[in-house]
């Protein structure tokens, strides 16, 4: 699977979808709120979970 929420390529089609959402969120009177926290708190995208662990892995070889 490939993430592509950050990707401006895809902005239109996530904002399609967002609104799809709160359409049904709306008509069904679906009392769950979209306005979650998103991103939570310490979130990272796909490419900064990377680099984070090679660098735990980096510390990993020297450490050892």
């Amino acid at each position: 699977m490939n993430n592509l929420v950050d990707n401006d390529d895809y902005q239109k089609v996530i904002q399609h979808l967002d609104q799809m959402l709160q359409t049904h969120i709306e008509r069904t009177e679906d009392d769950w709120g979209i306005e979650a926290i998103f991103p939570p708190p310490n979130f990272r995208l796909m490419r900064e979970g990377n680099e984070y662990f090679k660098e735990l892995g980096q510390k990993a070889m020297v450490e050892d």
